[in-house]
């Protein structure tokens, strides 16, 4: 059992940094639209225009960043955390252009 226990550690410590990922490729985003936004601050039209603008974008990526931690949320919650329980998760093979039987 130790061995499943260090690989599932391991794939845990993997899933947070993924996590980590997502949060330093939203800073990433914010600073290149800063970056290139900024010349734009050089008359009143310019600031109106670049404030509209970014307050659109960082929105967007403030609500990219709490849709990341909630579908992670969830993928722990209900993948990792009910096998601790003994679920057992079946379906049926995704197949979007198979024929329809009638």
């Amino acid at each position: 059992m130790l061995v499943l226990d260090v690989v599932n550690s391991f794939t845990d410590v993997i899933s947070y940094i993924r996590l980590f990922a997502v949060g330093m490729s939203g800073a990433a985003i914010a600073e290149a639209f800063n970056d290139m936004l900024s010349p734009l601050f050089g008359s009143a039209v310019g600031i109106a225009g670049a404030a509209f603008l970014l307050l659109f974008v960082h929105g967007l990526n403030i609500a990219l960043a709490v849709m990341g931690v909630a579908v992670h949320a969830v993928r722990l919650n209900t993948l990792e955390f009910s096998n601790g329980l003994g679920q057992e998760w079946s379906g049926f093979a995704f197949a979007p252009f198979a024929k329809q039987k009638n």
